[in-house]
């Protein structure tokens, strides 16, 4: 049997840091001996590995306190991953993808949700000994209280981020003042990233087309992995802005739900395979 070349990479959801995986095992945790170090979240000392065996990667939990999820299903035993796959490390999510791309698009996977406990969860951590690793505790509520009503959302919705949504206008009035072009609007990718990709709508744009995909010849660009060649498009009809899709591989998601067009207001956040796009009218101010 021909040994298959080993090139795969990690990346981290939140940070965008990625880790070369090209030879295993690859040791997974908080303790600093790791080759992957975890410093964010519930992590054990020694986590998880990763390992290749007869051409097929796996990752396998040590063990672990706060457990491992592939596609956000619990592991028990050492699970084949490709790429594509969400992984993640007590709290801490990666994407596995492979050391470079070409034409292929990798198909997106996205989180299962578990429909078993109905009850709104609250999570906390419950640390005695500050070298110990932190467990997750879950405490549903009590019963009849709502899971989507005004009643919990009051309680437990958090405010929404002012301080970052002025940060991410910045980076627009930043990313688009270098020219006399007059811009009404910026789709952002990826807005919580440090430096997200910026791409302004002028008055012009309102006349055309624009194409979203990872080929050169649309009109907006965005290389990623799970993006197609041609993902969508982006129109303006009637005073609004309308997204479709353009039949990619991982489709248009909504709050994870897949959707064909929808109309995009000031904010809006949709997911174009792994990658977030969101829409900011820009103030006349800007």
């Amino acid at each position: 049997m021909i040994k298959k070349e080993l090139k795969f990479k990690l990346k981290h959801l939140k940070s965008s840091q990625e880790f070369d995986l090209t030879k295993t095992p690859v040791s997974i945790g908080r303790d600093p001996s790791c080759d992957i170090v975890l410093d964010q979240g519930y992590p054990s000392r020694k986590h998880a590995q990763i390992i290749f065996k007869d051409n097929t990667l796996y990752v396998d939990d040590l063990n672990s306190t706060n457990g491992t999820f592939v596609n956000s299903q619990k592991i028990y035993k050492a699970t084949c991953i490709v790429p594509g796959d969400l992984i993640k490390f007590s709290t801490v999510e990666f994407s596995l993808l492979p050391s470079s791309f070409g034409n292929e698009t990798i198909i997106s996977k996205r989180p299962i949700t578990s429909r078993a406990d109905t009850s709104f969860i609250i999570q906390d951590e419950i640390k005695v000994d500050p070298n110990s690793t932190g467990i997750l505790q879950s405490y549903p509520l009590p019963f009849g209280w709502p899971v989507d009503n005004t009643m919990s959302k009051k309680l437990f919705q958090n405010e929404p981020d002012t301080k970052h949504l002025d940060k991410i206008d910045q980076q627009i009035k930043k990313a688009l003042s270098s020219n006399d072009t007059v811009y009404i609007a910026a789709l952002v990718f990826n807005p919580k990233d440090k430096s997200p990709s910026i791409f302004g709508l002028s008055l012009e744009s309102k006349q055309n087309k624009l194409s979203i995909g990872r080929g050169n010849q649309c009109s907006v660009t965005v290389k990623a992995p799970s993006i197609s060649e041609h993902h969508a498009d982006l129109r303006f009809d009637k005073n609004k802005w309308i997204l479709t899709d353009h039949n990619s591989t991982n489709g248009i998601r909504l709050q994870g739900d897949l959707i064909a067009e929808l109309i995009l207001e000031h904010g809006s956040t949709v997911s174009l395979g792994q990658i977030e796009m969101t829409l900011r009218e820009i103030p006349w101010a800007l």
